[in-house]
């Protein structure tokens, strides 16, 4: 009731929950249904408040492939392939650390082809004339690495190719 002037005057109540610490008014009952969808929305449907659980979990690299995958011959295409999956945040990147026979490293990013599965297809170059006569140089090393949405990393196990030596220059003809 107005006392100036004596009218009624109807008003809603305000009625106050407590929803993951946080402190949510709603006006009566029609509302409160509404407010809490849209705190919901606000928060990522549940994954993201102020109490949600961080992401610590690096993304898992499964199934590494690099073709061919006994002997690369310099100047010949080579592909690398992995499966990376991340269950909170999602991956990021995934990039292929390759390092060849001469000492050069790359890195080179990967493309998700179908759903977890990332690939990777390059001419594999080095210089002969920098590589010793140490047999245990002449490999081209390959390791996958991941970077998932919070920031968290993971690397594969290195993958070992054989790279093929060239061979002398050959004599000239008869």
């Amino acid at each position: 009731v107005d006392l100036a002037t004596g009218t009624r005057r109807y008003m809603r109540t305000q009625t106050a929950y407590r929803y993951n610490k946080c402190e949510v008014r709603t006006m009566g009952k029609g509302w409160c249904w509404l407010s809490v969808l849209m705190m919901a929305v606000m928060m990522g449907c549940g994954g993201g408040g102020p109490g949600a659980p961080k992401d610590t979990t690096a993304p898992s690299i499964t199934d590494v492939q690099v073709n061919p995958s006994s002997l690369i011959e310099q100047g010949r295409q080579m592909t690398v392939s992995a499966t990376v999956t991340d269950e909170g945040s999602g991956v990021q990147r995934v990039i292929a650390v390759v390092r060849y026979p001469d000492g050069k490293t790359e890195e080179r990013e990967m493309t998700s082809q179908q759903a977890d599965r990332y690939s990777l297809t390059f001419t594999a170059q080095w210089d002969g004339s920098k590589v010793g006569t140490d047999p245990t140089q002449w490999f081209v090393r390959v390791i996958v690495q991941a970077t998932d949405n919070a920031g968290n990393q993971s690397q594969s196990p290195e993958s070992r190719v054989r790279a093929a030596a060239a061979g002398p220059p050959l004599p000239p003809p008869f």
